[in-house]
């Protein structure tokens, strides 16, 4: 089937470019994983770049719907983006292969490959205008504070596995979030 092809190129180009990075992700090495044809890439995806798009839009679809989960379950809003924060780190943690594409993502944008900044701009974009859908929902934040947040977010989550194991990252989150919202940590 058609879209049994394009889901078997989209599986096995997730974990290549997680495992190899874009730039050691080749096109053959990927249909082949998939089991189908170049002609069958090709047929679904204009270029290797187009295929990493979409796996990245499809990483961004998985954070949508984590915000979007269960959002304030009668919390306040600072309550509730601690808990997030804090799940999704833990999300990161098992999921290995989606810090992996994003650490590869602003590495490659970082650099100037071509479409990276472009493609960063737009799936960040995107989060932030969910997470504000959310944090609205539960109440809003201050101007600004949705920015502040994340930046603290991007600086912990890239620092997963580097310096951090989860306990050391959520607790950070806990902390940091607690001096934002209120001068002491939560």
């Amino acid at each position: 089937m058609v879209s049994d092809a394009k889901d078997a190129i989209m599986s096995s180009a997730r974990i290549i470019f997680a495992q190899r990075g874009y730039e050691g992700a080749g096109v053959d090495s990927i249909v082949r994983s998939a089991g189908v044809s170049k002609g069958a890439f090709y047929w679904h995806f204009h270029s290797k770049f187009d295929l990493f798009k979409r796996v990245m839009e499809d990483e961004v679809d998985r954070i949508v719907s984590y915000l979007a989960d269960g959002s304030a379950q009668g919390e306040d809003v600072i309550a509730m983006s601690v808990r997030k924060g804090e799940g999704f780190l833990q999300l990161l943690w098992k999921e290995r292969d989606s810090l992996s594409l994003w650490l590869e993502l602003r590495l490659l944008a970082h650099r100037g490959v071509e479409g990276m900044r472009d493609l960063t701009g737009s799936l960040r974009s995107r989060m932030m205008g969910e997470m504000r859908r959310v944090l609205a929902e539960a109440g809003g934040l201050p101007d600004g504070m949705e920015e502040v947040l994340c930046i603290l977010f991007d600086g912990i989550m890239f620092n997963l596995w580097v310096w951090f194991d989860v306990e050391d990252a959520v607790a950070l989150w806990r902390r940091s979030c607690g001096v934002l919202f209120g001068g002491e940590a939560l």
